[in-house]
């Protein structure tokens, strides 16, 4: 689990979030278990290219 806290548009948030899936080296899921949003579901992928790594978020949310 992690928590992390940001200001976005002038308000600070809180979220806590668990890895849920992991297939190393190519992706991560994480959920949201609290904060601001009804979900919050954070997909990191991981491509080789060009001789270097592409990282690509997908980030899927309800609106509380």
């Amino acid at each position: 689990m992690v928590t992390w806290e940001a200001i976005h548009l002038g308000n600070k948030q809180k979220l806590t979030a668990k890895v849920t899936h992991m297939k190393k080296p190519t992706d991560f899921v994480d959920i949201m278990l609290k904060g601001p949003f009804k979900s919050f579901t954070h997909t990191h992928r991981f491509v080789e290219r060009n001789g270097g790594t592409l990282m690509i978020d997908l980030i899927e949310y309800k609106s509380p």
